[in-house]
């Protein structure tokens, strides 16, 4: 379970999605923390003003809720927006790329240091590396792990390397149509009813969370 955290002057308000890829589904169709905030306050009917909307984060924890900057130590648990909605082989390609350049760096991602020493015992008896054995090692890293993959694009950003991202254009007829998708997907990827997820929000009033 990940959760979902807004964060309103008034106090902070949580959703929970069935996980991290879901969570990241939802929020990836928007382009701010603020037009996040705007479009749960009007399907759940919070009644904020958009003067209060103040962010978005997410949460493994409830323990944590009222800690923004959990992402900065887990970098799959930044909020991911439409800019950033990373194309899956352009990854694998920069990811080759900052190995090949970046051995001193390795440590910045959890493990790697174990999977390049494999490799090189393994195909190069404990000698240096050819170019071609970065591409393996990226993907032997990064295998099909979505969270490893989002951590990865997010490391490398802060390092330099932007993967190329996806933005599909979608043509809607109305905005109707576009708040009935919306709707659907966030149903679909919490598995709650606008209904049942409304309720659940306003039940967390009386909790009083604050920052």
């Amino acid at each position: 379970m990940v959760y979902l955290v807004l964060e309103y002057e008034s106090g902070l308000y949580y959703i929970p999605f069935k996980d991290l890829a879901c969570a990241d589904e939802f929020t990836s169709r928007y382009n701010s923390p603020l037009e996040l905030c705007a479009v749960i306050n009007d399907y759940l009917g919070l009644g904020k003003s958009r003067e209060e909307m103040l962010d978005a984060y997410l949460t493994e924890d409830l323990a944590k809720i009222d800690d923004d900057m959990q992402e900065y130590h887990k970098r799959y648990l930044a909020v991911k927006y439409r800019r950033d909605k990373f194309d899956n082989l352009d990854l694998e390609i920069k990811f080759s790329s900052f190995i090949k350049f970046n051995m001193n760096k390795v440590n910045n991602f959890i493990g790697l240091d174990k999977v390049i020493e494999h490799y090189k015992n393994k195909y190069r008896q404990g000698g240096s590396l050819l170019d071609r054995d970065t591409d393996k090692i990226a993907l032997a890293y990064l295998g099909n792990d979505y969270k490893r993959r989002k951590e990865c694009f997010y490391k490398l950003k802060d390092l330099g390397y932007k993967a190329k991202v996806n933005d599909e254009h979608i043509s809607y007829s109305s905005v109707k149509e576009i708040e009935e998708e919306d709707k659907m997907m966030l149903m679909l990827l919490t598995n709650m009813s606008i209904p049942e997820l409304s309720q659940y929000v306003h039940s967390q009033d009386n909790k009083g969370m604050k920052r």
